[in-house]
């Protein structure tokens, strides 16, 4: 008994600095959400629209699947729009890699809604990008990917044949 008394009074104390803590960092989100609101909903260039929307989708990605997804698909028009408008090598590479890693987040909530085919599309997508940009780290964690969505499904040999390609 005397051990768990101690215990109670440590939480006591500890709490209300858990508290504070909390709200303080809750409170940083916000702002900083906030002010990546107004950079994605202001005239700014598209590069920075998607490094605003890349950083927001950071502050969320695990508080609000919803959100994440909908950043993700911005992300992704974005790019898209701008890969059929530029001959700049650069600019190609930039709007490539971002709308690869959009199209991977999409994936994951495809996912994790149990929307297996949408899923592997948007992964496969996602993949053929970074084999254009020779993103090799990316194409790794695209096959591990599309393997563990397999996997889900109960279709083993698949998720083996990509799970042992994104080991490579």
């Amino acid at each position: 008994f005397p051990v768990m008394g101690r215990r109670l009074v440590n939480w006591f104390i500890l709490l209300p600095f858990l508290l504070i803590s909390t709200n303080v960092i809750s409170g940083d989100v916000k702002r900083k959400t906030d002010s990546l609101k107004q950079i994605v909903n202001s005239k700014v260039n598209d590069t920075i629209k998607i490094l605003a929307l890349k950083s927001w989708d950071d502050l969320i990605y695990v508080s609000d699947p919803e959100l994440d997804f909908e950043l993700n698909r911005r992300m992704d028009s974005i790019c898209a729009k701008n890969l059929k408008n530029t001959k700049n090598k650069k600019q190609i590479y930039f709007y490539t890699y971002h709308r690869a890693a959009a199209l991977n987040v999409m994936g994951l909530v495809y996912k994790d809604k149990g929307e297996y085919a949408k899923a592997v599309e948007a992964q496969t997508q996602s993949l053929k990008l970074k084999e254009k940009i020779g993103d090799k780290k990316g194409i790794g964690i695209s096959l591990n990917n599309i393997g563990n969505i397999y996997k889900d499904q109960k279709d083993y040999q698949r998720a083996i044949d990509f799970l042992n390609r994104g080991l490579k």
